[in-house]
């Protein structure tokens, strides 16, 4: 199974569009945050826990919480991280294994690396497999100053630069 970890600048940098311009039929994209929103669809099911809206998540109160969607989602990553710093990521390799073992994915794709320790685990763990890791690189993502962006980065087998989007072309 050929497995890509991609890994970025910030939010908005483009990570899950080049996980979804790297995939076909035979492959499927994961997200470490895809777990915790499935947590919180069993706790609150009346939310759209997956809008990738940043509006949406920023706007958007839980009842009878009086916080955000990203709130909520933050406070769950962070909270379950303080008692074991690798839950998400041996949640991620039980995940992927049972594509490799069961769902026979050729390849599948990591769209939301964000942490060192989990990047290296995932690696250790899923270390015989075809793995590579790619960095998006975009000057507009908006910072995302609690993730380790920077270091991950450096870790990158490929830097993708994403290029803003010009209305005329350049001879």
């Amino acid at each position: 199974m050929k497995l890509i970890l991609i890994s970025g600048d910030g939010q908005g940098a483009g990570r899950t569009f080049l996980a979804n311009k790297m995939t076909d039929n035979k492959s499927q994209i994961f997200s470490i945050v895809n777990i915790i929103r499935r947590q919180l669809e069993q706790k609150y099911p009346k939310y759209d826990w997956y809008n990738k809206s940043a509006e949406y998540k920023l706007k958007t109160v839980v009842s009878n919480t009086n916080k955000t969607i990203i709130q909520h989602l933050d406070e769950l990553g962070r909270g379950m991280k303080k008692n074991d710093p690798l839950i998400w990521a041996k949640k991620m390799v039980e995940i992927l294994e049972y594509a490799r073992d069961h769902e026979k994915h050729d390849t599948v794709v990591l769209d939301d690396i964000r942490f060192v320790d989990e990047y290296e685990f995932i690696k250790d763990k899923l270390h015989k497999e075809n793995i590579l890791h790619f960095h998006v690189c975009w000057d507009k993502a908006k910072p995302e100053p609690n993730y380790e962006n920077e270091k991950l980065k450096l870790l990158a087998d490929y830097l993708v630069t994403r290029q803003s989007k010009s209305s005329t072309p350049t001879p």
